[in-house]
C-alpha cells in the first residue's frame, strides 16, 4: 500500500497532489490522459490551477502521503463548474469506492469522513460559536471556549455465525435491492466489541451465539464508520426478527446462497472467509 495517512496540518499550498471532492462526489483523472501517477482520484495541482489559487486557507486539508507526494483536499463549493480551466468528471464516493484500488479506496474514504466532520463542526457543539481549524492538531477549537473537536469516528461490529454448513444472513428492512448480508450495528457506551456484536444478533434475529472471533477490520465512510467483523458461532433460539431492522433474515446453506454484497464490503469479505472454513 503506497498511500499512507499523514496527521500533520498542511500549510497552504505545501502539497504535490490534489483530491477534488464536490457534494459527496470526487473527480477522477481522464483515462486518456497523461496520469501523474496509477490513481485515478489524484490531480496534479496543474489541472485545477484558478481552483488552487482562489482557495481560501480553511478550505484546504491535508490528507496524507502517495509515495511520498503530499495530498491536498479542496471542496468544492455549488459553483464548482466555474472554478477550474476544465471541466472535471465527478463520480459518487461509493460508485468510486466500489471500482478503485485498494488505495484510491483508502483515499476517498479519508477524504469523505473529513469533508464530513468539517461539514457538521463549523459550530461549537458546546457554545454554539463558530469555530476554526486548530494550527497544529487535525482538530476543530471553538474560538469562544477552545472546546475541540476532532474527526468523530463511529466503532461498528458486524459479522456472520454460523450452524453447521449454514451461515445467518439478513436482509434490511431499508435495502431496495434483495441482498442479504451480515447482522451489524454500533457498539454502545460501556460495551466491547464482543459484548455489542451479541446483542446486536440477539436483538435483531432473536438468537445466542457463542465462540464471537475478531476476523478484521474495514473503514466505511457512509458516513464515518469504522466495522469491527467477526465470526461467531451458533449457540440457541429460533429466527424472530425485528421488522424495523430486518425484513427477513435465515440461515443460509453454503452451497446455496442468496444475493450478497459488493465484493469490496467487509460483509462479503466474513461471508467468503465463513464459508471457506466450512470447506
Amino acid at each position: 500500500m503506497v498511500f499512507r495517512i499523514d496527521d500533520a496540518v498542511i500549510a497552504s499550498h505545501d502539497f504535490d497532489l490534489v483530491i477534488v471532492v464536490h457534494d459527496g462526489k470526487v473527480a477522477i483523472n481522464d483515462p486518456v490522459a497523461e496520469q501523474i501517477c496509477d490513481s485515478q482520484c489524484l490531480l496534479k495541482t496543474s489541472q485545477v490551477p484558478s481552483l488552487l489559487r482562489g482557495s481560501a486557507s480553511d478550505g484546504l486539508l491535508s490528507l496524507g502521503t502517495y509515495l511520498g507526494q503530499r495530498i491536498c483536499l479542496v471542496e468544492l463549493g455549488v459553483d464548482a463548474d466555474s472554478c477550474t480551466d476544465d471541466p472535471l468528471v465527478y463520480l459518487p464516493f461509493r460508485d468510486f469506492i466500489s471500482q478503485s484500488s485498494a488505495d484510491d479506496a483508502n483515499i476517498v474514504s479519508r477524504a469523505a469522513q473529513l469533508v464530513y466532520w468539517r461539514t457538521t463542526h463549523r459550530f461549537c457543539s458546546r457554545c454554539g460559536v463558530a469555530t476554526a481549524l486548530h494550527p497544529n492538531d487535525r482538530a476543530y477549537t471553538c474560538v469562544s471556549c477552545g472546546f475541540l473537536m476532532y474527526p468523530r469516528i463511529s466503532p461498528c461490529v458486524i459479522g456472520i455465525v454460523i450452524k453447521d454448513d449454514s451461515v445467518l444472513l439478513a436482509r434490511s428492512s431499508k435495502s431496495s435491492k434483495p441482498i442479504y448480508s451480515a447482522i451489524a450495528g454500533f457498539i454502545e457506551a460501556g460495551e466491547t466489541p464482543e459484548q455489542a456484536f451479541a446483542r446486536e444478533v440477539a436483538e435483531e434475529v432473536g438468537l445466542s451465539i457463542q465462540n464471537i472471533e475478531y476476523l478484521e477490520s474495514q473503514t466505511w465512510p457512509f458516513p464515518s464508520q469504522l466495522m469491527l467483523g467477526f465470526l461467531a458461532e451458533y449457540e440457541s433460539g429460533q429466527i424472530n426478527i425485528d421488522e424495523r431492522e430486518i425484513s427477513h433474515a435465515d440461515w443460509f446453506h453454503k452451497d446455496s446462497l442468496p444475493m450478497l454484497p459488493p465484493p469490496f464490503a467487509i460483509s462479503a469479505k466474513l461471508i467468503e472467509h465463513a464459508i471457506g472454513r466450512m470447506k
